[in-house]
């Protein structure tokens, strides 16, 4: 549906944010279009099924 797809575009805007730039999570949730940091969690958990954090933290490692 469209909302599944606009759902996925902000997910794979988070994940290129989140892999690119050292913006914090908050700040990325809003500039995705997520109404809050908890929804973006929630909705990035269920569509990678990690969080934005655990994300951040596994491209990071597998830069070094």
């Amino acid at each position: 549906s469209v909302v599944d797809r606009i759902r996925q575009i902000r997910v794979n805007e988070a994940r290129l944010l989140l892999a690119g730039t050292n913006d914090s999570v908050t700040i990325i949730a809003e500039r995705c279009g997520f109404s809050s940091y908890n929804y973006m969690g929630r909705v990035f958990h269920e569509e990678t099924g990690m969080t934005p954090s655990a994300y951040r933290a596994q491209f990071r490692a597998r830069r070094i």
